[in-house]
């Protein structure tokens, strides 16, 4: 219990969130990150076309990867779905989605950093794990 509330109090104090208009090939910086709008895409599917648009992040120590946010819409309902691109690390996981593209041809882009997601689940495991083992324990209480 006690790692879950820690989990919980330290992702709430840490998280953060930005909305940012950029254009391909501009860069922008949030937090320790240098975001690059490399390009978009648009994709033709069986059931959907979507929009893909590509973005490199640099962190501090000079690591990069690739995100790629999708935006979907779908021929049977006409139904806009966005589809999230994750990275994960350890200790924190980044989240990216693309919206609308605006007038001067930049796009909506929402940045998202949430920190001990994967504790937050271990603990909580970790509880409905021991309540199993004290529920199938032999000894009585």
């Amino acid at each position: 219990l006690g790692l879950l509330i820690i989990s919980i109090s330290f992702n709430s104090l840490l998280s953060s969130e930005r909305a940012l208009n950029i254009k391909i090939n501009e860069f922008e910086e949030y937090k320790d990150l240098k975001i690059f709008f490399k390009d978009i895409k648009v994709l033709k599917n069986s059931n959907h076309d979507s929009i893909e648009a590509t973005f490199v992040l640099e962190n501090q120590k000079g690591r990069t990867f690739d995100l790629s946010p999708e935006k979907r819409r779908y021929f049977t309902r006409g139904q806009i779905t966005t589809e999230t691109a994750i990275f994960i690390m350890p200790l924190k996981d980044i989240y990216m989605t693309i919206g609308d593209q605006l007038d001067d041809g930049s796009w909506i882009v929402n940045i998202q950093i949430n920190y001990l997601i994967r504790w937050i689940w271990f603990s909580a495991g970790l509880m409905a794990f021991a309540g199993m083992v004290l529920m199938f324990s032999k000894r009585n209480i």
